[in-house]
């Protein structure tokens, strides 16, 4: 059975009702917007003997580098074209 028809039928049928409905649910969802938040802490999401956390939680405590992303290449030269195609 196709959904969109019994959908449609009843858009045309009772708009205002439709509208009512939808209107209804924004400040419903609108109201709950409240509650949503963003963790962007990456040290919460990793367990507390995870070795690249504790190297973090070493190099903010030494530079205070507070939120900057750190890069860690392990390579023989670091001028090598592959390594830097590889960073790029």
């Amino acid at each position: 059975m196709n959904v969109v028809h019994p959908l449609a039928k009843l858009l045309v049928k009772r708009p205002k009702t439709v509208i009512i409905v939808y209107t209804i649910i924004t400040i419903i969802i609108g109201l709950q917007v409240r509650n949503v938040y963003m963790q962007a802490d990456l040290a919460t999401f990793l367990p507390k003997d995870d070795p690249t956390l504790q190297l973090w939680t070493k190099i903010n405590e030494e530079f205070q580098i507070g939120s900057t992303i750190i890069i860690y290449v392990e390579a023989d030269d670091i001028r090598d074209p592959y390594v830097l195609r590889e960073m790029d």
